[in-house]
């Protein structure tokens, strides 16, 4: 579920599919590759930053699991 949110929520910001995105951007006479180059290396770092905290959720959630199976 964390995944699929960070992927929702970061795809947002670049896909051009996202229709309130690309009218503001056309109003403002900004091009989509100065949107998308001025976006990538935030995009690049908030992915990188999601998949550090997806694994610790991964190893959190697997410890959990083995204090639990050494109490039975």
């Amino acid at each position: 579920m964390l995944a699929y949110q960070f992927g929702d929520g970061f795809s947002n910001i670049i896909i051009p599919t996202n229709a309130v995105m690309m009218g503001i951007i056309g109003i403002a006479g900004v091009p989509y590759g100065h949107l998308f180059r001025f976006c990538l290396p935030l995009l690049l770092k908030l992915m990188a930053a999601a998949a550090l905290l997806l694994v610790l959720a991964v190893c959190y959630v697997m410890l959990l699991a083995v204090k639990k199976y050494r109490q039975m």
